[in-house]
C-alpha cells in the first residue's frame, strides 16, 4: 500500500528522513502529522526500515531532550507507558538516529519535535545501498542537529 496522507490519519506511522548533512532521523506522525509526498514509498518498505534499524548495532551515546509533552503523569501517559516510550527513543538514538515525534499540541501545524539525539550520528553513506536508496526518497532541507522543531508539509520541511 502506498502512503497516502488521508488514508493514514489516525495511525502513528514511523518514517525516516535524511538531512542535508547525511544524518538520519526517525519521525512518528502521531496519527496526524504529514509525511512528505515527494516519494512513492510503500508502508511495507517503512516497516522493513524499522526492522532493519531495530537490529542495527548501537554506535552512540544519547541525549534526551527535555520536552514538556512527554513528562510522566500526563493524562495519556501511564508511568509504564512513559518508561517504555523513553526507552524506545533512547534505543533508536543509540543506533545514531535522531528521533522526532508529532507535537500533539500543534497537529494542525504539522510540527515535529526533536525528542532524542545521538552524540555520534549515523550517516546515510554508512548504510547498505538498498536502505540508502529508500531513505534518500525522504531528503529534507534541514539539519537535524540544529533543529529542535520541524514543520512538515506534504512537500517537505516548511522553511
Amino acid at each position: 500500500m502506498r502512503i497516502i496522507q488521508n488514508e493514514i490519519c489516525g495511525f502513528d506511522i514511523p518514517w525516516y528522513g535524511v538531512d542535508t548533512e547525511g544524518s538520519i532521523a526517525q519521525f512518528f506522525t502521531g496519527g496526524w502529522c504529514p509525511i512528505p509526498e515527494n516519494s512513492s514509498v510503500l508502508v511495507e518498505e517503512l516497516d522493513g526500515l524499522v526492522d532493519f534499524f531495530a537490529g542495527y548495532k548501537d554506535i552512540s551515546d544519547v541525549k534526551l531532550v527535555d520536552v514538556p509533552q512527554i513528562k510522566p503523569g500526563d493524562s495519556h501517559q501511564r508511568p509504564e507507558v512513559y518508561e517504555d516510550y523513553i526507552n524506545d527513543l533512547k534505543n533508536t538514538s543509540r543506533k545514531g538516529i535522531y528521533v522526532f515525534d508529532a507535537d500533539t499540541d500543534n497537529f494542525d501545524l504539522g510540527e515535529y519535535i526533536k525528542l532524542c539525539y545521538p552524540s555520534n550520528p549515523l550517516k546515510i553513506d554508512d548504510l547498505p545501498k538498498e536502505r540508502k536508496t529508500l531513505i534518500k526518497k525522504f531528503s529534507l532541507n534541514c539539519v537535524f542537529q540544529n533543529s529542535e522543531r520541524l514543520v512538515m508539509t506534504k512537500y517537505g520541511v516548511k522553511e
